[in-house]
C-alpha cells in the first residue's frame, strides 16, 4: 500500500459504521474522526439534492462515504486503491455494509462527482482542527485554499498512480 500518512496515525474507519454522535455534544468535543463523521452526515442532510440521491453505486450510503474519503484525505491517504483496500480490511464497516464496499475506480468516480462537497467537509476540519494556529485566527480564504490544494494534490497523487508521475504535495 501506498498510503501517505504519518507512522503515528491510525485510522479509525470503523467509527464509520456507527450512528453519529449526539448533536448535543459540543463540536470542540469531540476528536477530529467523529467532526469529520458528523459534518459530513450534516452535508449530505442540508442538500436535498444530494439527501435525495441513490448511492448504492458507491457501495457506501452518501454521508459514509463522503465522511470516510474527507477522512483518508485529512489523514494523508490520497489513492483510491489504498482507500478502498483500507475499507475492504475494516471488520466493523464490512459487517455493517457487506460485500458491496467500493474499489478503487468507485472511490475515484466518488471523487470525481462529489469534489465540491469533499473540499466543503475539509474546510470545516481545517478550519476545526487547524495546523499550527488558533481557529479563531483562521481566515476562511485560507481554509478555502487549504482545502482546495489538498483536492487538487490527491487527484495528482491518484493520477500518478495510473502511470503519471505524482505531484509533489502542496507547501500550503
Amino acid at each position: 500500500m501506498s498510503t501517505q500518512k504519518s507512522k503515528d496515525d491510525s485510522l479509525h474507519l470503523h467509527k464509520f459504521a456507527t450512528e453519529a454522535p449526539a448533536s448535543g455534544e459540543g463540536l470542540h468535543d469531540m476528536g477530529q474522526t467523529e467532526f469529520i463523521k458528523r459534518t459530513a452526515a450534516e452535508t449530505v442532510q442540508e442538500d436535498a439534492s444530494l439527501a435525495a440521491q441513490h448511492t448504492a453505486e458507491f457501495g457506501l450510503p452518501l454521508k459514509e462515504m463522503l465522511g470516510v474519503i474527507a477522512y483518508c484525505y485529512v489523514k494523508g491517504v490520497f489513492n483510491s486503491t489504498d482507500i478502498a483496500a483500507l475499507l475492504k480490511s475494516d471488520p466493523a464497516l464490512r459487517a455493517k455494509f457487506g460485500r458491496d464496499l467500493p474499489d478503487g475506480n468507485t472511490v475515484r468516480r466518488f471523487r470525481r462527482k462529489f469534489a465540491g462537497e469533499i473540499e466543503d467537509v475539509l474546510e470545516d476540519v481545517f478550519r476545526m482542527f487547524p495546523k499550527g494556529a488558533d481557529a479563531g485566527a483562521i481566515k476562511t480564504e485560507f481554509v478555502h485554499r487549504q482545502a482546495a490544494d489538498l483536492l487538487h494534490d490527491v487527484a495528482w497523487t491518484d493520477s500518478g498512480a495510473a502511470g503519471l508521475p505524482p505531484r509533489p504535495p502542496s507547501a500550503s
